[in-house]
C-alpha cells in the first residue's frame, strides 16, 4: 500500500517534467525552422538568442582549446586565470545589461545577446592570441 503511494507521488512529480522536457525538445526542434535574421515573437527572439550565445561559446571553447594546446607552464597559468576571470566580468556585465528588464520576457533575450556579443568578442581576442603563438 506504502509503495503504490510512494510510486503516485512519484509519478505525479515526473510526469510534469517529462512534458516540460518534451516542450523544451520542441522547442529546440522548431528554433531550427525559426527565421532567426528577424525573430517576431518573444519566445523567437529568447529561442534565437539562446542558440545564438550556445554557437558563440562553443566557437571560444574550440578556439580556447587550440591556444592552451599551444602553451605551457606559466603562460597556459595565465591564460586559465584570465579566462576564468573573463568569464566573471562576462556573467556580471550580462547580468548588468538584462538586470533592468528583470522578471519580464526581454531579460532572457537580453541576457543572452549580451553573451554572445561579448563572447565573440573575447574569442576574437583569443584567435589573436593564438595566431600570435604561431608566428613564434
Amino acid at each position: 500500500m506504502k509503495l503504490c503511494l510512494l510510486l503516485r507521488m512519484v509519478a505525479a512529480l515526473t510526469l510534469p517534467l517529462v512534458g516540460v522536457t518534451s516542450i523544451l525538445s520542441m522547442a529546440q526542434v522548431d528554433a531550427q525552422r525559426f527565421n532567426c535574421a528577424s525573430p517576431v515573437t518573444t519566445l523567437d527572439m529568447s529561442l534565437c538568442s539562446s542558440l545564438d550565445a550556445k554557437a558563440s561559446d562553443k566557437k571560444l571553447n574550440q578556439i580556447y582549446a587550440q591556444l592552451s594546446l599551444k602553451l605551457a607552464g606559466q603562460q597556459r597559468q595565465r591564460l586559465v586565470a584570465a579566462q576564468q576571470a573573463w568569464i566573471k566580468f562576462r556573467d556580471a556585465s550580462c547580468a548588468y545589461e538584462s538586470g533592468q528588464f528583470e522578471g519580464g520576457t526581454l531579460a532572457p533575450v537580453v541576457k543572452n545577446s549580451c553573451i554572445a556579443r561579448v563572447t565573440r568578442q573575447r574569442t576574437q581576442d583569443l584567435e589573436n592570441y593564438l595566431q600570435d603563438v604561431n608566428r613564434r
